[in-house]
């Protein structure tokens, strides 16, 4: 089952060094809230189909959104489900793959060669710092603004099948999830 090029929302707590050491009590918290239903495919416990208020935590944009909830037919993952992705000892970097630019949280404009930082980074954890070639404020590599289009974390929830600007989590997820796992939430778009 090829999950490349497959649209979805993606949320991931913001505190990159304290996360919890297991998804059980943020999706026994989302299963209470009826936005997760039952556990869906391959037996692992990381995929899970939508329970009957998901839609009362994603805001649809549009005047008549396709969501399919069912499986395809033909085994492909390219439905509205959720994924819950392995707890990672270090900071994943996750983007869409285009249309990604990253701005500078100071002058708020674009920064060129913002993958040369991150390649850095990927070799060098420790190497966080950039210098926007705009206005040359030094700031971290996780404080840049992405516009939804990327962003670090060391656990995600995948919402599958949902495109850009088209879903976007409601206060209430947001907090609910940030209840179950004592830290804020903050959410971006990709397709890999």
């Amino acid at each position: 089952m090829s999950t490349s090029q497959i649209h979805r929302l993606v949320l991931h707590p913001c505190n990159l060094h304290d996360v919890p050491s297991s998804w059980k009590s943020i999706i026994e918290a989302l299963q209470r809230a009826e936005f997760l239903a039952n556990a869906w495919g391959g037996g692992d416990g990381k995929r899970y189909l939508l329970g009957e208020h998901f839609v009362d935590f994603i805001t649809f944009m549009g005047c008549s959104p396709y969501i399919a909830l069912e499986p395809p037919e033909d085994g492909s993952l390219d439905f509205c489900h959720v994924h819950f992705s392995d707890i990672f000892a270090e900071v994943q970097f996750r983007c869409a793959s285009h249309n990604v630019f990253a701005r500078c949280p100071q002058c708020r404009k674009r920064i060129n060669g913002w993958g040369e930082f991150i390649s850095r980074w990927r070799e060098d954890p420790q190497s966080t710092r950039v210098c926007c070639d705009k206005c040359g404020a030094n700031v971290s590599l996780y404080d840049l603004t992405w516009r939804h289009t990327a962003g670090f974390g060391r656990m995600f929830m995948d919402i599958y099948s949902v495109y850009p600007q088209e879903g976007v989590p409601t206060e209430g997820l947001l907090s609910l999830l940030e209840a179950a796992s004592g830290s804020r939430w903050g959410y971006f778009y990709t397709d890999r």
